[in-house]
């Protein structure tokens, strides 16, 4: 390869790159200024439906309260593994208003994990049979009472560090708890309960909306968020080596066990790397559509040479073409001899005999072999049905006359 070649290359090259990089960088800009609308999007439009997750960053969402969990010193982080790894862990984990209905083996596997010295807050309406079920393990029962919607409880702290700068929680419940000692109540019955469990406790109610987004923006509903910190503060002095707070969304769908795809494109690189995966399937598609599909030639002839040459003689014989079969095969002892004498195989057959008289590289015999062939080759181009006797002797001159000459060079060489 040459210089210029070399050079046009690279600067193709160059360019290739310097498109590459404006592909990634208009992408990157595209997804961000998108997630940017987006966030914007979902402070002013309404939720259709309500989503306790921590995933979630719109009102009914609970992701509020665990940016402060993190803000106190705590160590809040989401729970997505199977419930069985739970024994690897000590903390708390705060189950809010479950979308999936718990197996009754998950919930034994959380109250075992609780019956080791590790608390469970659990706040839901109970209109899914797990809750019952666990309802039923801490031999509890919950049914229907008067609804209240943004009810001010007063509370009397007194000597209990949970309620401490607590003087009133702002509260939502259409449903009532019984059989454990009230920890939060009205005349209707018990909305918040605190139950012993083997070594831990549970922390049950019927208040999912307790810690939720859309309570950060009023400043009167604080108290909430405060209670929740002193509760779960409260449990981690107790256990000064273990302050995980592990809110649970594997009740909301969420697992790590599931596509491992919702991991890898749940952030702006994931979605970088889909706008880039559909690109190539453009590009490829477009080229596929231009050049047409990619098909391997296969040039392998399936006979012998020796097969091929029969057949394409019995093809020039069956065409009665013996003129043009030998213009073909003397051409080619024309260009030999022209090579010898040193001349141009395009200078005419009168040129070339004049050549050949006047060389001393060649004998005599073989000259006058020559010259006649030459001739006769000549005369026999012009006939248009040469007979096979008359095409026959003359590949037989001809093929005497190469090799003659073949062993005269070998020889002066």
């Amino acid at each position: 390869m040459n210089d210029t070649s070399t050079a046009r290359a690279n600067e193709v090259k160059k360019k290739l790159l310097t498109q590459v990089f404006f592909l990634l960088a208009l992408t990157f800009v595209a997804v961000l200024t998108g997630a940017a609308f987006k966030q914007q999007m979902e402070d002013v439009v309404p939720e259709s439906v309500t989503f306790p997750s921590t995933f979630n960053h719109k009102p009914s969402g609970t992701s509020g309260v665990l940016e402060l969990v993190n803000r106190v010193g705590l160590q809040g982080r989401e729970w997505v593994m199977p419930y069985r790894k739970l024994l690897t862990i000590h903390g708390v984990l705060v189950i809010i208003a479950p979308s999936e209905s718990l197996e009754d083996f998950e919930i034994e596997q959380i109250l075992d994990w609780v019956g080791q010295g590790n608390q469970l807050v659990y706040l839901d309406d109970f209109s899914f049979k797990s809750g019952h079920t666990l309802l039923d393990k801490l031999k509890m029962s919950a049914t229907e009472g008067k609804v209240i919607n943004e009810s001010v409880m007063p509370i009397k702290s007194g000597d209990a560090p949970e309620f401490a700068h607590v003087n009133h929680l702002t509260l939502s419940a259409d449903s009532r708890l019984s059989g454990a000692p009230p920890l939060i109540s009205d005349r209707n019955g018990t909305l918040i309960a605190d139950v012993e469990y083997g070594k831990g406790k549970v922390l049950i109610g019927t208040v999912p909306t307790l810690v939720s987004n859309r309570r950060l923006s009023d400043q009167k509903n604080w108290s909430n968020f405060q209670y929740f910190v002193n509760r779960l503060t409260t449990f981690s002095k107790s256990y000064p080596s273990e302050r995980e707070v592990w809110f649970d969304e594997r009740c909301h769908g969420y697992s790590n066990n599931g596509n491992v795809f919702f991991f890898l494109f749940r952030g702006p690189l994931g979605l970088v790397m889909l706008q880039l995966l559909l690109a190539m399937a453009l590009g490829i598609a477009g080229a596929s559509q231009r050049f047409g599909q990619l098909t391997v030639l296969n040039t392998k002839r399936k006979i012998s040479n020796l097969e091929f040459i029969y057949g394409l003689a019995n093809t020039y014989s069956r065409a009665k073409a013996n003129t043009a079969s030998l213009e073909i095969i003397g051409q080619v002892l024309r260009t030999n001899i022209c090579k010898v004498l040193m001349v141009s195989p395009h200078d005419t057959n009168a040129q070339l005999l004049e050549a050949l008289q006047s060389t001393m590289r060649l004998p005599s015999s073989l000259k006058q072999e020559m010259t006649k062939f030459l001739k006769d080759y000549e005369t026999a181009l012009t006939k248009p049905n040469l007979s096979d006797n008359e095409f026959k002797e003359l590949i037989i001159r001809c093929d005497k006359i190469s090799d003659q000459l073949t062993k005269t060079l070998n020889a002066t060489l």
